[in-house]
């Protein structure tokens, strides 16, 4: 490839990148909700509290982060999220 060809492919694949990390955060969010509604399903039910005690495995910090926002949109949840990614993340 000619160099002078090089700034436009970097800027096209720079883009390309952008564009698929926004395409992986809209997934994220998705599966996260995915997950939420499986979870208060299975949520266990004391004194008017919704109890969510729950391993994610595979999921990062910003997973667990969108998981838990989701969560907060409910009344009467208490929650507690763990991860074995990379470490584990609570």
């Amino acid at each position: 490839m000619p160099p002078e060809h090089l700034p436009g492919s970097v800027d096209r694949f720079f883009g390309e990148w952008k564009d698929l990390k926004k395409e992986n955060e809209r997934l994220k969010e998705e599966l996260a909700r995915s997950r939420v509604y499986r979870m208060l399903g299975d949520a266990s039910d004391v004194a008017g509290l919704r109890i969510v005690a729950e391993q994610v495995s595979g999921a990062d910090s910003l997973e667990l982060q969108k998981i838990a926002t989701e969560l907060l949109k409910n009344e009467n949840v208490i929650t507690l999220l763990a991860s074995d990614f990379e470490g584990v993340r609570l």
